[in-house]
């Protein structure tokens, strides 16, 4: 089932509720939108 897929990719990503942000495998710890913006710009 797809959504199953969907919340066990999630688990393995580690994410622990929405919104959770994972770039280049990593699940980003985010305070501020500029953290967000940052992290994207220096991927």
């Amino acid at each position: 089932m797809r959504i199953q897929a969907d919340i066990d990719d999630a688990r393995r990503a580690g994410a622990q509720g929405t919104p959770t942000f994972v770039l280049d495998g990593e699940v980003l710890q985010l305070q501020e939108v500029s953290d967000l913006t940052d992290a994207l710009d220096s991927a």
